[in-house]
């Protein structure tokens, strides 16, 4: 079977490469999705996953100078929630660093801590979101666990700290 999350992941790979200018028929795509189920028998597995998206490499160009097209639209879409989970640490990590600086005033340090909160709080629940998609895409959500974790350390660190504002 092909999950529906697999299938949006089709139609966000057919999107980007009509914008590339790579046009493959319906008929193509509905041989693509044979091919995929093949793949996932082939590996034991009863339902496609992304890693079997792989294999449209060798289906959806024409041209050979179409190829290269195909592969970078294929690497955007498997590096997608990586890069994105990348983004979000850095931004974690700045707005620990905010918090933690040395401000003059105690009025000021307190908001800086309320605003990090409210910000890592947010970059948790896009990492939530992300896994979720992760899931229902097929895709390994390991390392977007991890990322979340670094995130809840973070806030853990700050709460620790509010401590001695709170007292």
């Amino acid at each position: 079977s092909v999950p529906r999350g697999i299938i949006a992941e089709i139609v966000e790979l057919r999107n980007t490469l009509a914008t590339a200018g790579v046009i493959a028929s319906d008929r193509r795509y509905r041989h693509a999705l044979s091919v995929l189920r093949a793949a996932a028998l082939l590996n034991g597995r009863t339902s496609v996953n992304h890693h079997d998206l792989l294999w449209m490499e060798h289906i959806l160009w024409s041209d050979p100078q179409e190829r290269p097209r195909v592969l970078e639209a294929l690497a955007s879409l498997n590096t997608g929630f990586d890069e994105e989970a990348r983004k979000l640490l850095r931004q974690a990590v700045e707005i620990d660093a905010y918090a933690k600086a040395d401000w003059p005033s105690k009025p000021e340090a307190d908001r800086a801590l309320l605003e990090a909160h409210t910000k890592l709080g947010e970059i948790h629940r896009r990492f939530e979101t992300m896994q979720t998609a992760a899931r229902e895409r097929g895709r390994d959500a390991a390392a977007l666990e991890n990322g979340k974790q670094k995130i809840a350390d973070i806030q853990r660190a700050l709460l620790a700290s509010e401590t001695t504002w709170l007292s």
